[in-house]
């Protein structure tokens, strides 16, 4: 199936779909089990579409510098947010004001990544604009993809310019990806 096909699936799916508080408690214990004992900059995400809400993180881990990303072209730029204030883009989901402080990816420990869908793989299926694609292809940091489990796949179709995550994490269970190169 193309990817095109199966995001409008699974846009009807997601429609469908009523957020779960279980779940979501289930995707943030793991991310907290995750980072208890690590510190550095992280960058995380504002949830939209359904997506896992990850945003008591700032508070449960406050060991961690959390970034958000900011759409800047065809990229992701990252900016703190000590103002916990933010502006709606174009795409409906919410960005760092202005006026917060750019974060160079090199400084980044890793990387929290909503999508669509992700697989087994480490392959994510996002909304079709390649923001965190085009973001993530030079940088070190750990990426981890954050979904529930309905939204979790054996595998996924995927082309070159794909960046594959290094772990998933779902209310169900959190997967170490292994490089099959």
């Amino acid at each position: 199936m193309e990817k095109s096909e199966l995001r409008k699936q699974l846009k009807a799916k997601r429609s469908a779909w009523e957020n779960d508080s279980h779940r979501e408690r289930q995707v943030v214990g793991r991310l907290q089990n995750y980072f208890e004992g690590k510190s550095g900059t992280w960058a995380s995400y504002r949830s939209i579409h359904c997506e896992p809400d990850v945003s008591s993180l700032s508070g449960s881990c406050p060991q961690i510098r959390w970034v958000y990303p900011k759409v800047d072209g065809d990229r992701l730029k990252f900016y703190t947010n000590k103002l916990d204030q933010w502006q709606i883009n174009s795409f409906g989901s919410e960005e760092p004001l202005e006026q917060e402080s750019e974060v160079s990816l090199d400084t980044l420990e890793g990387f929290l990544i909503p999508g669509m869908a992700f697989d087994r793989r480490g392959y994510r299926l996002g909304y079709g604009k390649g923001f965190y694609d085009q973001t993530l292809k030079g940088a070190r940091g750990t990426k981890i993809g954050v979904t529930y489990s309905p939204f979790f796949f054996d595998e996924l179709p995927n082309e070159n310019h794909d960046v594959p995550m290094d772990e998933v994490a779902t209310d169900l269970e959190w997967v170490r990806v292994v490089d099959e190169n």
